[in-house]
């Protein structure tokens, strides 16, 4: 059964999950079979708290509904680390999805997401839309989505980053060697990188008729 809810950018109700198909891969994935994708995609890690949940949540659910994101961000998404199995699962499905697909929309992904029994598990994830950021919605515009996703997926990756310096700096306390020392070092750096990395947000709800803050 085909999730059915969801309005368009221009206010009206969509159809839903339609039967929309693609044909060809993506041009520069091509070459890349479904077994790299996976093993290229980080092992989950483990988070707590509900600010992590909901940031992961968000992050699915954006690229279900705009699944347009993929075409320029396919790489981020398939490295994306979640916690939830459940979340990862669907994860994994939209990247096969979109190694085999292109022009995906909202309908498309929908249909072939149906085709592997999840439509439940979207569904379950747009009930609880309205707890989560507006742009992660079918009725914000692409641009605003996309804005969206990448500042929630920069503060995703300081969060883990920050996870990682904590990590490293345990195993440093309990086991002083040269390794450990290299691995803080790096994780350091990583997350000195990644300082700054959130999209840059001026001009955003605009394109979706309102002005907010993620």
């Amino acid at each position: 059964e085909y999730y059915k809810g969801g309005y368009n950018r221009g206010g009206g109700r969509r159809e839903g999950f339609g039967s929309g198909k693609g044909g060809g891969r993506f041009g520069r994935f091509a070459n890349q079979g479904h077994e790299s994708l996976h093993s290229n995609a980080s092992p989950r890690m483990e988070t707590s708290g509900s600010g992590s949940g909901r940031r992961e949540e968000m992050l699915v659910l954006t690229v279900v509904n705009h699944p347009e994101i993929i075409e320029n961000h396919f790489e981020e998404f398939a490295a994306l680390r979640l916690s939830s199995p459940q979340l990862d699962r669907l994860r994994r499905a939209i990247i096969d999805i979109a190694a085999v697909e292109s022009s995906l929309d909202y309908a498309s992904m929908g249909h072939h997401l149906a085709k592997r029994k999840l439509s439940g598990q979207v569904r379950e994830l747009q009930s609880a839309a309205r707890s989560l950021d507006w742009f992660a919605g079918t009725d914000a515009a692409f641009e605003d989505a996309r804005s969206g996703w990448l500042h929630v997926l920069a503060r995703h990756k300081r969060e883990a980053l920050e996870k990682e310096v904590k990590t490293a700096e345990r195993d440093l306390g309990e086991n002083a060697t040269a390794e450990n020392l290299d691995r803080l070092k790096i994780a350091k750096q990583a997350l000195q990188n990644a300082a700054g990395n959130e999209a840059e947000l001026d001009g955003f709800g605009l394109a979706s008729g309102r002005k907010s803050n993620i």
